[in-house]
């Protein structure tokens, strides 16, 4: 019978997922950084709106940017690696001085065209 998970090992057990199919220490950075910068963008724009009392320009900061930050998270949490590596291959593209010169209305060299080959069955019985 399997023994139930302590919570210590499924942190530790976690933390090793996080760590082997990504950075997450770079990532949470880039959220707390964007995060960082809506609440800076908002108290500037806030600042240029008229709002002069800090301590009231900051709490609005504060209420524009967590949401940010809540969004960002809900993001990170809900995408692997895997999702971006269906990002497509731009190699076919040729500039107009490089090459043959494409078919009138194509931007790129078109692919060649796929077609089923299959293999020759040459017996082999007994």
């Amino acid at each position: 019978m399997k023994q139930p998970l302590s919570r210590s090992r499924l942190v530790r057990r976690l933390r090793d997922r996080l760590e082997r199919v990504g950075y997450p220490r770079l990532q949470m950075s880039l959220i707390v950084l964007v995060t960082g910068g809506a609440g800076f963008l908002a108290s500037a724009l806030l600042l240029r709106a008229g709002l002069d009392s800090l301590w009231l320009r900051y709490l609005c900061a504060f209420a524009l940017a967590y949401p940010v930050f809540l969004a960002l998270l809900w993001l990170w949490l809900r995408t692997r690696a895997e999702d971006y590596a269906d990002i497509p291959d731009l190699s076919g593209f040729t500039s107009p001085s490089s090459g043959p010169a494409p078919e009138p209305g194509l931007a790129f060299d078109p692919a060649p065209p796929v077609g089923g080959g299959g293999g020759q069955f040459g017996g082999g019985g007994a």
